[in-house]
């Protein structure tokens, strides 16, 4: 999944994961880059009837995903899925938060605990054209 990510991405990713490692915080990478098609699907979750609990309020093209600079992770205690526990979550951003990253539990709108991403300094909007016309954006 790392491989899936921007070089500058995947060069973060691996620095924040070795930060967690380091700590002894089991943490893997779980999602990195999305199609928009894997983005609308995810956005369905919860939504159009079905059941699932939302886990994004971003369509394809709205997430930092679609653009390779957006990775999930998650936690693992004793080989096993932590998924609903907050409190690891809030650890891993703790210890491998750095410059140039931001985290999706910061957001005020929908908390996304697992999300990270490159702190590119453009809206999403502004990437998704860049990206859609072959330019770089980070």
């Amino acid at each position: 999944l790392i491989a899936s990510l921007h070089l500058p991405a995947q060069r973060a990713a691996r620095r924040f994961l070795a930060r967690l490692h380091a700590a002894n915080l089991d943490a893997r990478l779980v999602s990195g880059t999305r199609s928009y098609g894997e983005q609308n699907l995810l956005y369905r979750r919860g939504r159009f009837g079905n059941p699932a609990p939302r886990v994004t309020n971003a369509r394809g093209g709205q997430s930092n995903h679609n653009f390779a600079i957006a990775w999930d992770i998650g936690i693992f205690v004793g080989g096993a899925y932590v998924p609903n526990d907050p409190a690891p979550y809030r650890r891993a951003a703790e210890l491998g938060l750095e410059s140039g990253l931001e985290w999706g539990g910061d957001w005020k709108s929908f908390q996304d605990l697992p999300h990270y991403q490159l702190a590119v300094g453009r809206p999403t909007a502004a990437i998704r054209a860049s990206f859609e016309a072959g330019q770089a954006y980070c």
